[in-house]
């Protein structure tokens, strides 16, 4: 790699990146760092700091599963700048590094494939300082920007691992696996799943027009990958796919109608006329300047107008375009056309085809993103073979093109103070003093960082969410009507049905005056938190059970006067154990959270027998309990999204029990990834140490052991 190229991109990256690198603050988002990434690096720090993995997030909708959200980001390299920096020089790194990643990835990848230096060196510019990647840090889609940046690198090896003729084509393949595995453990699968919708219809290009021998190695090689992606990633996706197949992410018109299911998954749709933005970036506002069409969602913008790239680029990217079509080269053309038909989404009768197969994942703009690559490379293409031998025209583009993407997008890239969002305030340091340990707060809707009280260990009922439990959904559609239901989140309409009050909330947060009966405890101008004067506890023993044929007639009983606080309701199909003699009175001691993957607690009786203990904690497979006796026993569903457990007490008077979170996915995908990384440790040390000497017996013509 040329020196003075390397060196060009470290310098174009110091100077977009300044504002960030020198400042005491973090780099200036609207609200998602805050919102997402900030909480959840500091639950990961905070855990891992005591030795514990944190499988399981007690502080967000009455608990969830941690390391399945793809979003925790546990494996990825880059989160180690978390685990030991304050968070906004980790978060204002981060984003450095990843744009100059994502630069120098792209220049290789333009190497590769034949562009040459100077066109290589312009592409990876505009593309890893347009608008698209800019902006991801404004919007505080840092987690996106990381997922975005390794695709250069796995194209790079993509073209390697599928070249017939390439020396080192195996280790090609296991670097593109590699690869792939760092852009799924960073983070968005939507990211990952459009990368390998590409490298999909890549090698479905290529076997077209292969012959048998290569069809044969093309196939060999991603069979090869395949086998290593898989094994390197399974100790993430096996966890994710569970929580995916229990979430309202899998098969939406379950839970909501057909015409809902499809508002879900084209929201955030393109327009073709916003295509103008690749000519006029502020064509439909900007939200920074506060005159974007839609001043109520800048989220828009970041979605479906950030896509200028230069004005030079955009030209060069149009006459490459129509000039592969006349040499009936027509990949590129296709990848640009079927993305931008599927960024669309419900404007474009392409998506409306698919969208039940890809719905899942929202946000059809997205797609966007493959057909910027391939307009990329298009614009590159045209570089390399039509401005031959011309210095001082490359020279003044390359440098008009820097400007331009300099002037138009420093805007993007600036700092702000840090505490302002996550700082403690009097009502966090109220809420701190007067709720009790054992139960939970609850934010409305209206509330802007419900996760934020993961910062101070407050449990609470509600949250940021991108991926949402099923059970937990229905539960609040059922029980407070589809009002109480968003894509991330939830709300309370009526706090006052048992069905809420089992969920053991103390205290209701609200920007806004409340009909309830509860009193209002702590009020600002802007803030009200009223506490609830009976709140149900978190852990409670039952002396019968009733089974219901439906959720609906369950909450209906638990919402009406003949509900009774030792009843544990459960639903027919989960078979609950029912014990052989009668229930036995007992009575809770004490309840703590050890960690976030264990509650501990403590049961008296006078007598040994069995009862049922219910526990206001999101049911999930993962659960098991755990007694001092050494007797295991699982949990079953409870009150439609909770749990409950048949114990068997064998120590009088009091019983510890342990209620531990440990998902046989997890545990499965930690073996297997961990044997895979071991055997391809050895393959490794014997290329490096071995093969050498190989290599110089056969050189030197000396007779290599055959020991």
């Amino acid at each position: 790699m040329c020196a003075l190229s390397l060196k060009i991109l470290i310098l174009v990256n110091f100077l977009f990146c300044f504002p960030i690198l020198w400042t005491k603050g973090i780099v200036g988002n609207f609200g998602d760092i805050y919102q997402y990434a900030a909480p959840f690096r500091h639950f990961a720090k905070t855990s891992l700091q005591y030795g514990i993995v944190p499988l399981w997030n007690p502080y967000l909708f009455a608990g969830m599963p941690f390391l399945a959200s793809p979003q925790s980001s546990l494996f990825y390299s880059g989160s180690e700048l978390f685990y030991f920096l304050p968070l906004n020089l980790a978060f204002n790194l981060f984003s450095v590094l990843h744009l100059f990643l994502n630069s120098l990835g792209m220049f290789l990848f333009l190497r590769t494939i034949g562009r040459s230096r100077s066109g290589s060196l312009w592409g990876s510019l505009f593309w890893s300082y347009s608008f698209f990647f800019l902006t991801k840090l404004t919007a505080g889609h840092v987690i996106h920007l990381s997922g975005y940046s390794w695709f250069p690198w796995i194209f790079l090896f993509l073209h390697n691992a599928f070249l017939p003729s390439h020396p080192d084509r195996a280790f090609s393949a296991v670097l593109l696996s590699l690869s792939l595995a760092l852009q799924f453990f960073s983070g968005h699968i939507q990211v990952c799943f459009h990368t390998l919708l590409l490298i999909a219809f890549y090698f479905l290009w290529k076997m077209s027009g292969a012959s048998w021998q290569q069809r044969r190695i093309l196939f060999q090689s991603a069979i090869l990958v395949c086998a290593c992606f898989v094994s390197l990633t399974i100790v993430q996706w096996l966890p994710t796919l569970h929580l995916l197949l229990s979430s309202t992410r899998w098969q939406t018109t379950e839970l909501f109608q057909a015409r809902s299911a499809f508002d879900f998954a084209s929201s955030y749709s393109m327009e073709w006329r916003g295509l103008v933005g690749l000519l006029a970036p502020d064509f439909f506002g900007n939200p920074l300047k506060k005159n974007y069409a839609d001043p109520l969602h800048p989220s828009l913008f970041f979605e479906t107008n950030a896509l200028y790239f230069g004005y030079v680029p955009v030209v060069c990217a149009a006459l490459g375009f129509f000039l592969l079509l006349k040499r009936r080269k027509y990949f590129l053309p296709a990848v640009i056309l079927l993305s931008l038909a599927l960024a669309m989404g419900k404007n474009s009768s392409l998506y409306l085809l698919v969208w039940k197969g890809m719905g899942s994942l929202r946000v059809p703009a997205r797609f966007y993103f493959l057909a910027f690559a391939g307009l990329t490379l298009t614009a590159s293409w045209f570089w390399s073979a039509h401005l031959k031998g011309r210095p001082l025209w490359k020279l003044l583009i390359l440098v008009l093109t820097v400007s331009d993407l300099y002037l138009q997008g420093k805007q993007w890239v600036y700092s702000e103070p840090f505490f302002l969002s996550l700082r403690s305030s009097p009502a966090i340091q109220w809420l701190q003093d007067h709720t009790l340990p054992s139960n939970r707060l609850f934010t409305t809707a209206e509330i802007g960082n419900p996760n934020k009280t993961m910062f101070f260990q407050m449990p609470n009922g509600n949250g940021y969410e991108a991926i949402l439990q099923k059970s937990l959904l229905r539960y609040f559609f059922i029980s407070q009507g589809p009002l109480a239901l968003s894509s991330t989140g939830i709300d309370v309409l009526n706090p006052e049905k048992n069905s809420f009050l089992l969920t053991g909330v103390q205290h209701l947060i609200s920007l806004r005056p409340l009909p309830i009966s509860w009193p209002l405890r702590y009020a600002t101008d802007a803030l009200k938190i009223y506490e609830n004067p009976s709140p149900f506890p978190t852990a409670f023993s039952g002396f019968s059970l009733k089974h219901f044929s439906s959720l609906e007639t369950l909450l209906t009983h638990l919402d009406s006067r003949n509900f009774q606080r030792n009843e544990i309701l459960t639903l027919e199909k989960y078979r609950a154990p029912v014990p052989a003699e009668e229930p036995i009175l007992t009575q809770l001691v004490s309840l703590q959270r050890k960690n976030p993957n264990t509650i501990q607690m403590e049961w008296t009786s006078q007598t040994k027998g069995s009862y049922w203990i219910a526990l206001s904690e999101s049911y999930d497979p993962g659960w098991k309990v755990w007694s001092e006796s050494g007797r295991v026993e699982k949990p079953f569903p409870a009150y439609g999204m909770f749990q409950a457990v048949l114990h068997s007490q064998n120590r009088i008077p009091n019983e510890k029990i342990f209620w531990i979170y440990r998902p046989w996915g997890f545990l499965l995908g930690s073996f297997l990834s961990t044997i895979f990384i071991v055997f391809l440790g050895i393959k490794g040390f014997k290329r490096i140490m071995i093969h050498p000497f190989l290599r110089h017996s056969r050189e030197s013509g000396n007779p290599v052991s055959t020991i």
